[in-house]
């Protein structure tokens, strides 16, 4: 599944969304669409996913 999160630049997205998703399983089932991700993160994560999918 493919997931987009959104939420305000003002929340603590960080340590309340994305550290929370990048820790669990979720982040191995699902591909996620975080917009304010560090950018070499976000490379990293879709490198893996594509390994995935071979």
């Amino acid at each position: 599944m493919k997931i987009y999160i959104s939420h305000s630049r003002k929340y603590d997205y960080i340590s309340k969304i994305y550290n929370p998703i990048k820790n669990s399983n979720l982040i191995k089932l699902n591909t996620f669409f975080l917009p304010h991700e560090d950018i070499n993160d976000m490379v990293n994560r879709m490198g893996n996913f594509i390994e995935k999918m071979k």
